[in-house]
């Protein structure tokens, strides 16, 4: 195999691991934050950054639901990160999996708004890149076993 592909595509694994990982974790907490806590934030940011209140209000009023099942679908995706680090094909389709569904429900919780097209570009191009990457990587060939 050629390592200065392998290397590539870790390069941008690690992007997804820092990206999946620190959302997962900010939505475990902020799915877990009690809500006493919470109006303390918002009435915070309302004294202190007046711009940034609506954004810190529709944070706040987010399903405790959507919080914990955003956290489990970024889970999902470091666990995919992590299986294509060892170039196992079925990462990606873990990876491919999360990020689809982490769309969809931020259109069914909060609405088409709330979903802009950078982020569905940005997601096709991560799932794209790692499709081309691993396939070019040989992490999709039948013949290899080891990989499935």
């Amino acid at each position: 195999m050629d390592k200065r592909k392998i290397t590539q595509l870790r390069i941008v694994l690690v992007l997804t691991l820092i990206g999946s990982g620190s959302s997962c974790l900010a939505y475990i907490l902020l799915g877990l934050m009690p809500d006493t806590t919470m109006a303390q934030m918002l009435q915070y940011v309302k004294q202190n950054q007046p711009t940034l209140y609506d954004a810190y209000e529709t944070l706040a009023n987010l399903p405790t639901f959507y919080c914990l099942l955003s956290a489990m679908l970024y889970a999902l995706s470091v666990v995919g990160a992590i299986l294509m680090w060892n170039l196992r094909k079925n990462g990606f389709h873990c990876y491919t999996l999360a990020q689809l569904l982490i769309l969809l429900i931020t259109v069914l919780f909060m609405g088409k708004a709330f979903l802009g097209l950078g982020d569905i570009m940005l997601t096709l191009l991560f799932i794209t890149y790692y499709f081309l990457k691993l396939k070019q990587i040989g992490a999709f060939n039948d013949s290899n076993t080891e990989n499935s």
